[in-house]
């Protein structure tokens, strides 16, 4: 039978592969993306137009009505971006 410490150990490091994807999901609800490859000399350029360019779906999701004052967000912290 596990011991609380090996569920400590085996739940701590569920979480730590999946900080890279959460990460990664993380930037694109903040609206910033990974640039597409060839931008390393243009980045501020293409982060600006990004900005007016792009839907942020991942806001657009999290902000619906219903989703910001459940119980998942309660339980998760999700409060609200603003």
């Amino acid at each position: 039978m596990p011991t609380p410490q090996w569920w400590l150990d085996d739940l701590a490091q569920r979480m730590d592969n999946r900080r890279a994807r959460l990460g990664l999901l993380r930037c694109y609800l903040d609206g910033d993306a990974p640039l597409p490859e060839g931008a390393e000399g243009c980045r501020e350029a293409y982060k600006q137009f990004q900005r007016k360019a792009r839907t942020n779906l991942a806001e657009v999701i999290t902000d619906a009505p219903g989703i910001g004052d459940s119980a998942c967000a309660a339980k998760y912290g999700r409060t609200g971006r603003h």
